[in-house]
């Protein structure tokens, strides 16, 4: 038997014993754990794991850390004042000696990279956002699935309102979804990168995840803070907003490439997301919101 009194410990101390919690002979033993966790907070615990995670999320209040990156391009989640930046993830160790932060975040698909961080008893239960603007690679996505507390998000959809709610609410200790449930988000927004410039209906994203729309919605939401199709009309405005700076196409022709049927609806969705129609956009895109 294994007794814990959890009253002392700082977040280090339970980052130490939730990264061992899945090893012999831990996993197998009997544990009794006596914690200071008020009445209303365990009210909302499911179990062992979640206990962990609840306590580590309320008790870190430290910077974001990019890792890669040298400038923030989050400014509703990611000020400039909060965030630290190293090169590689080879400094990662000696940051954690001045540092306890309390998001990672990867603006490569980097599974061996979120792997580390994982590993690593510092920052064991510290949520990882890996931010891209395309998430297509499903080799080192189906690497990422295995990888618990891991959000991945296209960049335009992270600089969004939605999302900034969801990453202020991690911050204030809401939970994030367990690894297995996770998983079908991430491989909801695989199938959105890829299939974006096609006719998407809900109920095949949804027998490709294997779960019920309804479900599928619902955690997604609570991932992300945007429901599957409002991230797809962001990524698909993303696209098209490439499309009219880049290229010499028509606002029909960018519509029609990036899923939309209707040239009506596309200039509506573009205007509500970016601040301005289409055609402004594309003579002056930093007028954009």
């Amino acid at each position: 038997m294994i007794e814990w009194d959890t009253s002392n410990s700082d977040t280090q101390k339970w980052a130490l014993v939730y990264s061992g919690k899945d090893s012999l002979p831990f996993a197998q033993s009997a544990f009794l754990c006596r914690t200071d966790l008020t009445n209303h907070e365990l009210s909302v615990i499911k179990n062992f794991t979640s206990m962990f995670e609840k306590k580590a999320a309320s008790s870190v209040e430290n910077p974001i850390l990019f890792i890669g990156q040298k400038t923030a391009r989050y400014p509703l989640w990611a000020q400039m004042e909060r965030c630290i930046f190293i090169p590689t993830i080879s400094e990662l160790s000696q940051c954690l000696e001045k540092y306890n932060p309390s998001i990672i975040v990867l603006e490569e698909i980097d599974a061996a990279s979120a792997e580390k961080i994982r590993n690593n008893p510092k920052t064991v239960m510290i949520p990882v956002f890996i931010v891209n603007d395309h998430i297509r690679d499903e080799d080192e996505i189906k690497k990422l699935l295995l990888i618990p507390r891991v959000i991945i998000s296209n960049r335009y959809i992270a600089q969004s309102e939605e999302f900034a709610s969801r990453v202020n609410a991690l911050l204030s200790g809401d939970d994030i979804l367990p690894a297995d449930t996770g998983a079908l988000v991430k491989k909801a927004i695989l199938y959105l990168n890829k299939h974006a410039g096609t006719q998407i209906s809900r109920w095949k994203l949804a027998d490709f995840v294997h779960v019920s729309e309804d479900y599928l919605t619902r955690i997604f939401h609570k991932e992300l803070g945007l429901s599957p199709w409002e991230y797809l009309s962001r990524y698909r405005i993303y696209l098209a907003s490439q499309m009219l700076v880049h290229t010499n196409c028509t606002v029909y022709e960018a519509a029609e490439k990036c899923g939309f049927q209707d040239q009506a609806y596309f200039c509506r969705v573009f205007k509500k997301i970016t601040g301005v129609p289409p055609g402004k956009y594309r003579a002056n895109p930093e007028n954009s919101h």
